[in-house]
């Protein structure tokens, strides 16, 4: 029995066929709710049977006799079928005991079947394969070293397992490394399970003896032949006409992969329009003829439609599918497509009659590429729909009953043709060569959207094969006729003839593993299948021609392909991608004549105690069938006391998972019960062991969709998601893992929207009260009165007509709460607090009144904050949102613009005036908690100090909270390290620099951590702190000799070095402004107006661009687009700048490339900037501050706006700072003395 046959005549009700290829075997089943199954049903031999039974026995798994019985095979396999759904289906998921297997990195079966002269094996199908995310210019591993090193590990446990059992694989390449997550989708920890073993016929079981003669099936034997003829001798064959047209686009769909899935289906390219006869005697050309220098999808949209998505989507891209993507193909192949498969792809209410009724309008209304069966299979166009007619085909193809016969020969011929041939080399590079990514993609308008997740699984994609121009062929037309289609008596000839074959011995099997398995551990670190070996899948052929990067397509168009994609023209540059430890271990498994056991990788030092931990952690997660709750407690053990990598790899396995379960449909009493105690413990110790940044990107997305989830049980009595998640040991936890600034930017606005009626039970808005009044208490004033007062004040405003949900007694009550909590002062604020906000940070600029130190109201902390936080009562006439909405948007605080009056609330003096400049820079905690500012004492001392925003500590005006004095050279630049906190969650940490060279790390109570001294740097003038968003968090320092050090932030040790260009003096000059931005790069600007761009992951310097005509003195990042920066020089002016434009390639001192703004109207140099969330930009200049919205100006290249002068005041500014959640801003004066403003 072929595949095929067996998918149809064993598949359960409601069980549709995905595809089935009966030339290799096997089949995908899916049913209604999208659940796949794997099928393999393979002719054997008895040998063959025998030999596929002990390998199952082996692994442990069922096996079924049914032999001798056509039906009771039938009923075996759908049995099995059926099992394995109704596993799957179930919550907790497809890792049920259905499918078994003896080693969790072994790919399970769910039972193989034997039939006569048919072993049939019931399998998982797995979307993702490590071969699929490589070629789809993925890596699941990407910047992610314990991943791959996981990956690699699983792997050579599988692999040795098997080997233990006396068993080998014979078959080890990419696409066997199968890839998965616990929750089934894109995102998580990639899972290894090793396939291939149950159902390949090159795996060999227990016989130890020599080569020995074995019967086969004529069918099996063409299932062993896996040596594949390279692209190069492929394009080599058909440029001299030794193969067709359609068998050379057929090896490059092989080589790409593309097959029978419709997700990934076989494509070709539409030659003609279908209007009339294509050929013409009289002429070589032909009618009707498409352009293949132009993909379908731009011949279809047009350029105009395509240069507007480029211009107007983020990420720009001119193609959002693939050349034939999965919508395009059911479409193309309606007639022979389930229909469940149309409801799922096309749209879920089938209607025949939108489906395109002639070949000719399929190809006038369709942006993607046909078929390829199109070209050879006649049936593809009769309908298996009763509702739906068959494909009509064009009025000159119609003969009579074999119409659809002629219409494929004549469509195979004009493939064929010479007109065709002289253009399909223009086709391959828009849909396998260079031209699918980085600058040719532009030109061809062929730039695909890409998925910014880079180590996000992916199951498809565009695969690169060539990547420099494809030849033309050389050869003309060569005519080639249909080939005939066999007989049913023909197959089951083939089927049944027996042939002998030699078989090497299991050694000799096992050593082909180790090999292979050296090239796919070679693939997992470097992130591309290895390029040099003749013998492997056809994923080797990257690198053809001329140059192959690792990825088949380009970060985005505007990075430098030289720069950002390796070059793997051969072995030695895969080689040098790996880590040192990984490179000596691939090479002892492809070099050596004999190469190390796997298990001796497995257990070598190349793998840590940690990687090891995490292995079985993730084994023993995917054996906890009971329940979502068990597997919650068996990482919460398992997370107890573990290092930071542990923690790492346990949650990114578990969060996705609990995360999906959560936020689905409401769970039951009991379920929810469960889980949410095991989630709060999970959450808290996970809090304790993991990263910072590991907290922010997975445990707090899984709490706020558990706490946001519906509830089926809003007044059950015991423990609920929202109950246990807001107790106080869960929000301590997570105050102190994220930091008080993290932690009130996105736990304020979820508590406060659970007081909305009907959301929460009494004892959840009990717990969420204790919630508030703890931020509340442990947060500056003025972030409690704006983000918590303010909100709860406005929507007890806004229902002051409706009081029958009794929501508004709710509110009142959590008023009083806070204003006992914070004591008798915070009354005043608290009734008296309004909430206007100002419609644009430009109006209502008051004139500055500059308050005298004596002003300063003594009465306590904050007592210098006035009553009145807005000028203006609201309108209740026109307010018109109710209480539910203010509520429920709580976190648009954050969205509200300033309101600016420009005036000095308190002042006092932080430095001497006795040295002039006495204070050089300011900085504020992320908390807005406290102050950092350098300078130099009375007696001349350097020293940092340490104040708290409230002011100067007691009655005494210069009480600083703390001071540093470690230096004993002028310190140059201070700044807090706010990714570093206290028991409380509070920034505790702050790093300085001095110009001898030395640069500290200590905390804020004056205690000192570490230093270290740059003996070459010759001293240091500015720094930058990195918080780790997308990586580790790091110290960059600028020297006073035009070099750029990296420090690690946690052990003081520097781990990168730059030059800043020196190609004249100018450029060799110190660095007096540093910035680090998101995706890993660090600016760097000096004295002469020269800005420099340094890669992390590289050596030297990006760009190196002339920004302005004086010095440049500050660079930030003025929003979350990474590739923006703005800079203050000495040359009046503020610049924004997209670092994409910049030229790499171009002229190094090119001057102003890359600007994409100019901001004038400053007459000093400007000595400091600040940017607000919402892009309004703060400057001081001289004794003027300027105040001016980055999206005001339009397109504009010139920007212009008036400064406030500030009246009476002579003294410069130095610094300015923001404290965003207080809206108000702190100025720095070059006499010492410190402002905070509003």
């Amino acid at each position: 029995m072929r595949a095929s046959e067996v998918i149809s005549r064993c598949a359960p009700e409601g069980v549709v066929a995905r595809f089935a290829d009966d030339d290799a075997g096997e089949g995908v089943l899916e049913d209604a709710r999208g659940a796949r199954l794997r099928i393999a049903a393979r002719v054997a031999t008895t040998a063959e049977t025998r030999r596929r039974c002990e390998i199952a026995r082996a692994l442990g798994v069922e096996i079924a006799n049914a032999s001798g019985d056509v039906n009771a095979f039938c009923d075996a396999v759908r049995s099995a079928l059926e099992r394995a759904f109704a596993a799957m289906s179930a919550r907790r998921g497809a890792s049920a005991s259905a499918f078994r297997s003896s080693h969790p990195n072994v790919a399970p079966a769910c039972a193989v079947i034997v039939g006569d002269g048919v072993v049939c094996s019931v399998e998982p199908f797995y979307e993702y394969t490590l071969g699929a995310c490589l070629r789809s210019g993925g890596n699941p591993f990407a910047n992610d070293a314990a991943k791959a090193s996981l990956a690699a590990f699983q792997l050579c446990r599988a692999l040795a397992h098997a080997h233990e059992k006396n068993l080998a694989h014979g078959n080890l390449s990419v696409d066997c490394v199968c890839l998965s997550t616990l929750s089934g989708d894109a995102v998580g920890v990639p899972f290894v399970q090793l396939s291939g073993m149950h159902n390949s016929p090159h795996a060999r079981d227990g016989e130890v003896g020599p080569c020995r003669e074995i019967e086969v099936m004529a069918a099996s034997l063409k299932q062993r032949q896996t040596v594949e003829t390279s692209a190069r001798h492929l394009t080599s064959a058909w440029r001299v006409g030794a193969i067709s047209n359609l068998e050379y686009i057929a090896k490059l769909n092989e080589l790409a992969r593309r097959g029978k899935d419709r997700a990934y289906y076989a494509v070709a390219p539409w030659v003609i329009d279908f209007k009339e006869f294509p050929f013409d005697a009289s002429t070589d050309s032909l009618r009707g003829a498409r352009d293949l220098s132009k993909t379908k999808w731009r011949l279809t949209k047009g350029d105009e439609q395509l240069d507007f998505t480029y211009r107007n989507t983020t990420p720009p891209h001119h193609v959002s599918d693939d050349c034939l993507s999965e919508l395009g193909a059911c479409i193309a192949l309606a007639r022979r497509t389930p229909r469940s498969t149309l409801a799922r792809v096309v749209r879920a209410n089938f209607v025949a009659d939108e489906y395109p009724k002639d070949i000719a309008r399929l190809f006038e209304m369709s942006p993607d590429e046909a078929p390829i069966d199109f070209y050879l299979n006649p049936n593809v166009f009769t309908s298996i729909h009763e509702d739906m007619r068959d494909l009509s085909l064009p009025s000159w193809s119609q003969v009579g009953e074999g119409s659809a016969d002629y219409f494929i020969k004549i469509h195979r011929e004009a493939l064929e043709s010479k007109a065709v041939s002289d253009n399909l080399h223009a086709w391959i590079d828009l849909t396998f060569g260079y031209a699918t990514y980085g600058r040719a993609a532009f030109i061809a308008k062929n730039v695909m959207v890409r998925d910014d997740e880079k180590s996000k699984l992916k199951s498809s994609g565009r695969f690169c094969i060539f990547h420099a121009p494809h030849p033309k062929r050389s050869a003309g037309e060569i005519p080639r006729a249909v080939p005939a289609v066999n007989t049913e008596d023909d197959l089951c000839d083939a089927v049944e003839t027996i042939i002998k074959i030699t078989e090497p011995s299991l050694r000799n099997v096992q050593e082909k593993d180790l090999r292979a398995l050296g090239r796919v551990l070679g693939a997992i670190y470097a992130g591309a299948p290895c390029p040099a070996h003749s013998d492997d899948t056809p994923s080797s052929v990257s690198g053809l021609f001329n140059k192959s990067p690792m990825k088949s397509i380009s970060d985005g168009l505007f990075d430098d392909i030289d720069r950002t994609q390796v070059l793997f023209k051969s072995l030695k540059y895969w080689l040098n991608r790996m880590p040192v430890e990984a490179r000596d271990v691939v090479k002892l498994l492809m070099d050596s004549p004999k190469p190390i056991a796997a298990s001796a990788v497995r257990d070598s030092v190349l793998f840590s105690t940690d990687i090891r931990s995490a292995a079985m952690v993730l084994g023993n997660l995917r054996t906890a069938h009971e329940s979502r709750a068990a597997r919650i407690m068996i990482a919460d053990d398992a997370l107890k006391g573990v290092s930071p990598t542990v923690a790492h790899l346990v949650l990114g396995d578990i969060c996705p998972e609990v995360e999906s379960y959560v936020g689905g449909k409401p769970l039951a009493a009991k379920d929810e019960m469960e889980v949410a105690m095991c989630l709060s413990s999970l959450v808290v110790t996970a809090c304790g062991v993991a990263s910072r940044r590991d907290i922010i990107d997975m445990i707090v997305p899984l709490v706020l969709r558990a706490v946001s989830a519906p509830s089926a049980c809003l007044n059950a009595e015991g423990p609920t998601l929202k109950r246990e998640l807001f107790d106080m040991a869960v929000l301590r936890a997570l105050r102190k893992a994220t930091g008080a600034a993290t932690f009130n930017r996105i736990f304020i606005p979820v508590l406060i929207a659970c007081l909305q009626p009907k959301f929460c039970s009494a004892e959840e808005v009990a717990r969420v009260t204790c919630g508030l009044t703890f931020i509340a208490k442990s947060s500056p004033l003025p972030v409690a009165l704006r983000r918590i007062v303010d909100v709860l004040r406005k929507a007890l405003k806004s229902n002051r007509d409706d009081t029958s949900s009794g929501a508004h007694v709710l509110v009142a009550d959590i008023l009083a709460s806070l204003a006992k909590s914070l004591g008798p002062q915070s009354e005043a604020f608290i009734f008296k607090a309004s909430t206007v906000s100002a419609p644009s940070v430009l109006d209502h600029l008051d004139e500055w009144h500059q308050r005298s130190s004596n002003d300063r109201n003594n009465a306590g902390a904050w007592g210098w904050l006035p009553r009145d936080v807005s000028d203006h009562e609201e309108d209740d006439e026109t307010e018109t949102i109710t209480m539910s909405s203010v509520l429920a948007n709580a976190g648009a605080v954050d969205d509200d613009p300033w309101r600016l009056h420009v005036a000095a609330l308190t002042s006092w003096r932080v430095h001497s005036r006795i040295a002039r400049p006495s204070a050089q820079t300011l900085s504020v905690s992320a908390d807005e908690r406290l102050f950092l500012t350098n300078g130099v004492t009375s007696r001349g001392d350097n020293v940092v100090r340490v104040w708290r925003t409230s002011g100067p500590e007691g009655e005494n005006s210069s009480g600083a909270m703390s001071a540093y004095t470690g230096h004993e050279a002028t310190v140059r630049a201070s700044m807090f390290l706010d990714f570093v906190n206290d028991h409380e969650g509070d920034v505790s940490r702050a790093c300085s620099c001095d110009d001898k060279g030395y640069m500290h790390v200590w905390n804020t109570n004056s205690d000192h951590i570490w230093q270290f001294y740059s003996r070459d740097a010759g001293g240091f003038e500015s720094m930058c702190v990195y918080d780790g968003a997308r990586g580790s968090p790091y110290v960059a320092g600028g020297t006073t000799n035009g070099g750029v050090l990296i420090a690690d932030a946690g052990a003081g040790k520097i781990f990168r070095q730059f030059k800043c260009p020196n190609d004249d003096a100018a450029s060799a000059t110190e660095v007096e402004a540093l910035h680090a931005s998101t995706d890993g790069l660090v600016y760097a600007s000096n004295r002469f107006g020269y800005m420099c761009g340094f890669d992390l992951r590289t050596s030297g310097a990006v760009f190196d661009v002339k920004a302005h005509d004086g010095g440049v003195n500050k660079i930030v990042s003025p929003s979350s687009k990474s590739y923006e920066i703005l800079t203050a020089s000495d040359d009046m002016t503020v610049a924004l700048w997209d670092v994409r434009m910049i030229d790499t390639r171009g002229d190094a001192k090119k001057r102003f490339d890359g600007r994409v703004r100019t901001f004038r109207g400053h007459q000093h140099e400007v000595r400091d900037i600040a940017v607000s969330t919402k892009g309004d930009v703060f400057s001081v200049s001289g004794a003027t501050i300027g105040v001016f919205a980055l999206t005001s100006s339009g397109n504009e290249k010139v920007a212009r706006f008036s400064p406030l002068s500030v009246y009476g005041e002579q003294t410069p500014f130095c610094a300015i700072q923001l404290l965003s959640s207080s809206r108000l801003f702190a100025t720095l004066r070059c006499d010492g003395v410190l402002s905070v403003c509003r």
